[in-house]
C-alpha cells in the first residue's frame, strides 16, 4: 500500500458562483477528517460573474484554500493542467465546480490510489446529461476510445485522483486534453464507481458547438489516426492503379500517400513540441495586481 502525504484538490472555475460555496464547504468537510494535510486550489478561468472575488474571500477565511486567476479563458483541461502544476502535495484530485460530482466520494479514489495506481477515475453508472447532450457525450467518448486516446473512456470522468509528480512535465497549451496526456504517461490507471448528480445550480457552459470544437481539437492535436487513414487510402489507390493499369489511380495514390506522410511528420512534431511554455496566471490569492 502506498501512503498519501498530502492532497491537493484542483477545481476549474468558470462562472460558478451559484455552486462554489456548497462545493468548497463539502470539500472541507470531506478532507478535514482525513489524516493527510490538504489544500483546495480554485483556478478561475476568466469568469465574468464574480467568481474570483468569491475565491479571494474563501482564501482569506481559510489558509488551505488558494486561488489562481488566469489571464484569459483557457478551457477546462488547460485550466486543470495549470492547477496541477501549482499543487504542492503528492496526490491531486480534480473535480468540477458544477456540483455534479460528490466530494464525499473522494476517499474511494484515494483508497484505490494507495494500491499502486498513478491515476484513478471516479465514473458514474450513467451520465446525468439529458437528451441530445447526453447522446453527444456518449458519441464523443466512443470516438476518443476508437482513436486510441484512452482505453475505455466510459470508465472516466472529471473526478480524478492523480499522483502529482506525473503532471510536472505537462505544459499549458491550447487544445489540451488531460486524459490523453495521463494515458501517455502511465499504464497504471484504475477506476471506481461513484455517484453523479444532475446539475441543480447554474447553467452548463458546454454548448454543442463547444463540444464539437473540443472533439475536433482532440482529433487534430492528440491523434495521428486521421493521418494514418489518409495514408491507407493512398496505398489503396496505388494498389488499384497497379491492378487496373490505371495511371490516374496510381498518380492519385502517390499524391495522397505523399500528403499522408507529410502529415505524419507534422503530426508527430506537433505531438512532441506542443506549445511554448508560458505563465498563464494573472494573480494568485494574496497577491496584488
Amino acid at each position: 500500500m502506498h501512503s498519501i502525504e498530502g492532497i491537493s484538490v484542483v477545481v476549474p472555475v468558470f462562472n460558478n458562483t451559484a455552486s462554489l460555496p456548497e462545493l468548497v464547504s463539502a470539500l472541507s468537510a470531506t478532507l478535514e477528517p482525513l489524516p493527510s494535510p490538504y489544500e483546495i486550489i480554485l483556478v478561475n478561468d476568466a469568469s465574468t460573474d464574480g467568481s474570483w472575488a468569491m475565491i479571494e474571500n474563501f482564501a482569506r477565511t481559510d489558509a488551505r484554500v488558494r486561488g489562481l486567476n488566469l489571464m484569459r479563458n483557457y478551457g477546462q483541461h488547460c485550466t486543470l493542467v495549470i492547477g496541477l502544476r501549482d499543487a504542492k502535495y503528492s496526490v491531486a484530485v480534480t473535480i468540477d465546480a458544477d456540483g455534479q460530482h460528490m466530494p464525499e466520494d473522494i476517499p474511494l479514489l484515494l483508497e484505490e490510489l494507495k494500491k499502486g495506481c498513478d491515476v484513478v477515475y471516479g465514473f458514474p453508472e450513467r451520465s446525468s446529461h439529458p437528451g441530445i447532450r447526453g447522446a453527444a457525450t456518449v458519441v464523443t467518448k466512443w470516438l476518443i476510445t476508437r482513436l486510441d486516446l484512452f482505453p475505455d473512456l466510459k470508465k472516466s470522468s472529471a473526478l480524478r485522483a492523480i499522483r502529482t509528480p506525473l503532471c510536472t512535465m505537462y505544459r499549458p497549451y491550447p487544445y489540451t486534453f488531460l486524459d490523453s496526456m495521463l494515458r501517455a504517461s502511465t499504464n497504471r490507471i484504475s477506476s471506481v464507481r461513484v455517484r453523479h448528480k444532475a446539475r441543480s445550480l447554474g447553467r452548463s457552459s458546454h454548448s454543442m458547438r463547444a463540444l464539437f470544437n473540443f472533439v475536433m481539437s482532440i482529433i487534430t492535436t492528440h491523434s495521428t489516426q486521421p493521418v494514418l487513414l489518409i495514408e491507407c487510402m493512398g496505398f489503396l489507390l496505388v494498389a488499384l492503379g497497379v491492378l487496373c493499369l490505371s495511371a490516374v489511380f496510381f498518380a492519385c495514390g502517390i499524391v495522397t500517400l505523399s500528403v499522408g506522410m507529410i502529415g505524419e511528420y507534422v503530426a508527430r512534431t506537433l505531438l512532441t513540441v506542443r506549445y511554448i511554455e508560458h505563465e498563464p496566471v494573472r494573480t494568485r490569492t494574496g497577491e496584488s495586481i
